[in-house]
């Protein structure tokens, strides 16, 4: 399952309405944040960050409403909500290319979320949002890095190597190496 392993903090997205209650709980709990009005909530070694947009800043390159966001998410409990797989997708190339692909284990949850997905649903959801050229940068470097074959129907979404512009080979050769940084993630952007 993505993102089903230890990490260093929970990413939150709460909305405005909903943010005043929310940082109400957490601090009744014992959440402090350096800030009087910080995003990032820390009790010991737990640390909870609050989203407005799962994409955060890269949401200005990439606008995906939030009310699409919602309206294509599952009820967990409660108010408690989940993308669908296809969002969650979407939203996961976005953010390991702002990285950089600097942590495997975001190319890991969309390989794992490709096994759930075949290529008539990725496609249209990943032209629809204008992420199709991170995709083609995620299928590489799982083909590079995981020595992983694409997903059937995913081949042709890989664009061969000599196609690609001097800057987009020098990138993910980066990526090869395993030197992907926020910096990197920003030019692929």
């Amino acid at each position: 399952q993505a993102g089903q392993r230890d990490c260093r903090d929970m990413d939150v997205q709460v909305g405005p309405s909903d943010r005043t209650a929310f940082v109400g709980m957490l601090r009744s709990r014992g959440y402090q944040t350096e800030a009087a009005e910080g995003n990032s909530y820390q009790r010991g070694v737990l640390q909870v960050d609050l989203h407005e947009h799962p994409l955060g800043l890269a949401e200005r390159l990439f606008p995906i409403p939030l009310d699409e966001i919602w309206a294509q998410s599952e009820t967990l409990t409660g108010r408690m909500r989940r993308p669908s797989y296809e969002m969650e997708f979407v939203l996961g190339l976005v953010h390991s290319a702002k990285h950089g692909f600097g942590r495997m284990v975001w190319l890991l949850d969309s390989a794992l979320l490709l096994q759930r997905l075949p290529a008539s649903r990725v496609l249209p959801v990943v032209q629809r949002y204008g992420v199709s050229r991170l995709l083609d940068y995620s299928l590489w470097a799982m083909v590079e890095l995981f020595q992983m074959a694409p997903p059937p129907g995913l081949e042709q979404a890989i664009r061969p190597w000599g196609q690609r512009g001097l800057l987009e080979r020098w990138l993910l050769t980066k990526i090869r190496q395993r030197r992907g940084t926020d910096r990197l993630g920003r030019l692929l952007l």
